[in-house]
Formats: C-alpha cells, structure tokens, sequence
C-alpha cells in the first residue's frame, strides 16, 4: 500500500498556497509511523513556491523527519537477522501449542536505551507469510512470558515497528517475537527482529 500525503495540505490541496498551513517535523514523524512504520510506503509532497524553490520553514521541517528516522532506525541497539519461523496457528502447530519464536537479550536500558523493535519479513525470498504475532518479555521473577501492551500485532510484511512503554523498557531483559498465525504449508523468514532507540524530532 503506498500513501500520498503533502506538507502543505491538512485539507484537499496538494500545491503550495502562500500563508497556508504546513506540516512540522514531529507532524510528519507522526504520519511516517502510522504508514511507513506499519508496512506502508508514504510518499510526501513537499510543494516549490512559485518562486520555483521549496520554502526555506518546509525544507527545514523535512530535513528534521530525515535526522530523526537515520538516528533512529540506522543501526539496532541489537537485532537477530534471516530467522525462519514455522509460522502455524495453534491448532496446528507443535504438541505445546505454540507457534514459533526467536528471542532477543537485551542491554541494560540505563546503559544502553531502547524503546522499540522493527520486525521485517524476507518479501524477496520468502513473501508476507506472517498474518498475527505478538512480542512478550520475559518476567524475571516468575519465568513467564507477558506480551507487551503497545504491540501492533498484525501482519509484519515490511516493516513493522512496536514502541514499547517506559515501564515495559524498565521491567525487560529478554523478549521474544512469536508468530501466532501464518501460512502453515511455508515457514517464514524474518529477515531481522531488533530492539532500536526511536527519537522523534
């Protein structure tokens, strides 16, 4: 799914009108998350004036999204990469009833922060196989796996990104990603689950 959105546009227009309103950076870090970071392609016009250039406060606001998504998503605090998963509902999956899963340890977030994972399938190799999951911690002091309350929880495809709360950050060592519904006839590839520290601009 690909969505059209403009800087300059909180109606119907899609060109530039002198004194209308425009989009700030944590605006459009906002829109980028509901699409992009759920498997979307977002496509933003940034109108030119009739000048022929994009106004100076638009281009700052861009460049601000731009800073923001490279020093968040660049490089993973930690990440598995190409994990294959036997991606079966319950009903049909090994005798515990379980689908699938890859865990991932976690630093010290007093040492080193994160606030997020990204999960994306191998559409290249594999195609979109998964169609529910969910992302559980560990908890410490009972050995039982809770699932995290901010997850999306739906098909993964792309990219899919889950920021966790500050109380999930605080109480998680170790998480794991579990596929709870897919194709039971294919495995599918996940070709990297990791934890990233998102800062939006």
């Amino acid at each position: 799914m690909t969505i059209q959105m403009s800087a300059d546009n909180r109606g119907s227009r899609w060109f530039w009108e002198n004194k209308h309103d425009y989009l700030n950076a944590k605006e459009l870090w906002q829109h980028w998350m509901d699409t992009a970071g759920r498997g979307s392609n977002l496509i933003i016009n940034v109108p030119p004036s009739i000048y022929g250039g994009v106004p100076p406060k638009y281009a700052a606001e861009a460049a601000k999204l731009g800073q923001a998504l490279r020093a968040s998503f660049a490089t993973p605090v930690v990440a598995v990469t190409n994990v294959s998963l036997s991606c079966s509902n319950s009903s049909s999956s090994g005798s515990d009833g379980e689908a699938s899963s890859v865990n991932l340890t976690l630093p010290n977030a007093t040492q080193q922060p994160w606030n997020a994972f990204v999960t994306r399938e191998d559409l290249g190799n594999s195609g979109q196989l998964i169609w529910s999951y969910t992302i559980e911690r560990l908890d410490d002091a009972t050995g039982e796996w809770v699932a995290l309350s901010s997850v999306h929880g739906g098909s993964v495809g792309n990219r899919i990104v889950d920021v966790a709360s500050a109380a999930e950050v605080a109480a998680t060592t170790t998480v794991r990603f579990r596929c709870t519904d897919g194709d039971p006839d294919r495995p599918a590839m996940l070709s990297s689950f990791g934890a990233y520290l998102v800062t939006p601009p």
